[in-house]
């Protein structure tokens, strides 16, 4: 057993890794994972029951599912469900604890506020069915004088929590040691990513071969987390994704096992 569960985003495998979703978590298993976060979207034509007997022949655990836009938008695929609700009843029957939320872009002062209460009666809701609702960034969130990451943190319901990509971090321009600190109280999890350069031409890459100071993240996460699951999240790779998660697992392993 992991002192950090080790978890794989699929997002590596592409848009249709829902058609071979064996093969995905064979893989993902071999590599040494946990479990795995993907986007609800690649799991819904399965029933919760269906999808448990699929992890559990590779002896894996949904850690988390991944969601952004309108939670309140009727769901396509639980008929008069919003988005949050069926993604809520999902993971009850998964027994999984984690749902991450990507958004909070916006155009006008007003329609941040109107977004970011939805974000806060979204994660009370959540929260009262034992389910953590986790706020994942990008780079944009530092924009604006970092308007949307200090509400995030500052402001926001205590039933919010974080799922903060420390490579997004970086290229917002932020301090990722600092940043980590700061949103502490708020951690449920942590996405490891890396980038090429910090731009404009910038590309996803193998974990440690970038410019993100992940080595200084996971030292961080190692002496103030116990516990937290530890994600690897690729957007995109130049080599197969089965080898791209590989190599992500093997630097997930040293870095916080030693392996």
């Amino acid at each position: 057993m992991h002192r950090f569960p080790l978890v794989c985003q699929t997002i590596t495998f592409g848009p249709d890794q829902k058609y071979r979703l064996a093969e995905v978590f064979a893989t993902v298993a071999e590599a040494g994972y946990s479990g795995i976060e993907t986007g609800l979207r690649h799991l819904s034509h399965l029933q919760p029951a269906q999808l448990a007997d699929l992890l559990d022949e590779f002896g894996l655990k949904l850690y988390a599912t991944h969601l952004g836009g309108d939670l309140t938008a009727p769901s396509e695929a639980a008929g008069e469900r919003s988005v949050l609700d069926h993604a809520l009843h999902y993971l009850e029957q998964m027994g999984t604890e984690l749902l991450v939320y990507s958004g909070l872009a916006f155009e006008t002062d007003d329609q941040f506020a109107r977004d970011f209460e939805k974000l806060n009666s979204a994660a009370e809701i959540a929260g009262r069915e034992g389910i953590h609702l986790c706020y994942h960034n990008h780079n944009w969130e530092f924009e604006h004088d970092g308007k949307v990451i200090d509400a995030v943190i500052d402001d926001a319901s205590p039933a919010l929590k974080m799922c903060p990509d420390v490579g997004w971090v970086h290229m917002g321009g932020a301090d990722v040691v600092t940043f980590l600190e700061r949103a502490k109280d708020r951690l449920a999890a942590v996405h490891f990513k890396d980038f090429s350069t910090t731009g404009p031409d910038w590309e996803t890459v193998i974990l440690g071969e970038g410019v993100a100071p992940l080595d200084e993240a996971a030292a961080w996460v190692r002496a103030n987390c116990e516990g937290l699951p530890v994600m690897a999240e690729q957007d995109s790779a130049a080599i197969p994704a089965d080898q791209a998660v590989k190599k992500n697992a093997a630097y997930l392993a040293k870095v916080f096992e030693g392996l």
